[in-house]
């Protein structure tokens, strides 16, 4: 009597589990939802322009347009738009990219692309369709280039191959790579065609804490006029664009993080077979036999208490060759802070550049300073910038002097939905 008594009070079913302790596994290919904002902000005085944001669902614009004289009177409208497209089992990105350039030369650049995610159940692959359009003064040069990668993420380890081609001038370059993942340790073997012309060893580790990159590399590199391309300077580019190559290179990126405090330091080893070098008239022209080393020292913080926020990087950077680079200072520090209390905000930028070598002079060091102070009153902010704090006016290039102290107002509207 007591048994059956006891069997009739026991539950037969077994206890649910924890919804907490369910473990899902990851997706496959996950993909960041976008920040929906418009951003809108427009600035005159001495110097003029203004800028657009805009993210919403799938959408993104983003567009700058800027008249400043620096070291020349410049004129820049650059725009960037592109659209997320999910459909069954593929993910399509078009997108467009623009800008027109005058100063001491006149650029214009045009760079429609496509993006292209599926994720079968034995892979994941992502494919990649670009053209780079440059019209350089009066000179149009047309680049072209394609990837794919193909994650094997079924397979243990995470085996990937990725190729690469690109086109300049009827000219066929490609590049192919091959890798694995262990934990958070990742291999990858690659070269340029033909095989062993231009191959190029990489290690990653990625720790919550701290990572390591490193990267060997030695024969000829595929060069793009993108990689070398600086409009805030007076280079001219050649077309196309000549290959440069290695007998070594030596890449190394250590970096430490601890909650909202980095620390980063990078080095770079180069010995080059063929380099590109500012030469007379300003135009890269290749160099042979030359060695440069460079170690930069990298740090970010930011504090956050009730109503204060200070936001500070500092980057500082040694570089050594074994011939004059023009350009290129033996040392140079960019220090920038940002600090806001309350509705207060001040933004500072500091780049002190040392003496270097021009082109057919030594140029003398500068500090420029630029500050912006300014009033966050949701969600509008008014602002005034300070160009050049110091009125320095050195020569920054060979006969390109900086330009005078300039003053600005600006006003911001940011809002997000």
């Amino acid at each position: 009597m007591f048994i059956i008594l006891w069997l009739l009070t026991q539950d037969s079913i077994p206890p649910l589990p924890d919804p907490g302790l369910i473990k899902f596994p990851e997706p496959s290919l996950w993909l960041e939802p976008m920040t929906e904002q418009i951003r809108v902000n427009g600035y005159a005085g001495q110097f003029y322009g203004g800028n657009i944001n805009f993210n919403h669902q799938r959408f993104n614009l983003n567009g700058e347009f800027k008249k400043e004289e620096v070291w020349y009177n410049t004129t820049k409208l650059w725009v960037e738009s592109s659209y997320s497209l999910p459909l069954p089992g593929i993910w399509l990105k078009p997108s467009v990219k623009g800008f027109y350039i005058r100063n001491s030369n006149k650029y214009r650049f045009l760079n429609p692309g496509l993006e292209i995610a599926a994720t079968p159940s034995w892979a994941i692959i992502y494919a990649l369709f670009t053209g780079d359009y440059w019209r350089l003064n009066e000179k149009e040069y047309a680049e072209n280039r394609g990837g794919l990668k193909i994650i094997f993420d079924r397979t243990k380890y995470l085996p990937h191959l990725q190729i690469v081609g690109s086109t300049a001038d009827r000219n066929l370059s490609t590049e192919v790579l091959v890798g694995v993942n262990i934990e958070s340790l990742q291999l990858s073997y690659g070269s340029t065609l033909p095989l062993f012309s231009g191959p190029f060893f990489r290690l990653s580790l990625q720790k919550p804490v701290f990572q390591l990159d490193a990267e060997v590399h030695s024969g000829r590199t595929i060069t793009y006029l993108k990689d070398h391309f600086l409009p805030e300077t007076p280079l001219q580019y050649p077309t196309p664009m000549p290959e440069e190559s290695l007998r070594l290179a030596l890449d190394l990126k250590f970096g430490f993080r601890l909650k909202k405090h980095t620390f980063t330091i990078t080095t770079a080893y180069n010995n080059f077979v063929q380099k590109l070098i500012p030469d007379t008239d300003f135009i890269l022209t290749p160099f042979s036999d030359i060695q440069t080393s460079r170690i930069a020292f990298i740090t970010e913080n930011l504090l956050q208490l009730k109503n204060l926020e200070i936001a500070h990087r500092l980057n500082a950077c040694y570089f050594w060759s074994d011939c004059s680079v023009p350009f290129q200072p033996k040392y140079s520090v960019y220090d920038s802070l940002v600090i806001k209390y309350g509705i207060i905000e001040l933004l500072n930028i500091s780049d002190y550049i040392f003496q270097r070598p021009g082109i057919s002079t030594t140029l003398p060091e500068i500090l420029l300073v630029s500050m912006e102070i300014g009033l966050r009153l949701e969600p509008i902010r008014l602002y005034t910038r300070i160009f050049n704090l110091f009125d320095q006016r050195r020569e920054l290039f060979d006969n390109y002097t900086i330009s005078e102290r300039q003053y600005g107002l600006g006003l911001e509207f940011q809002q997000q939905f």
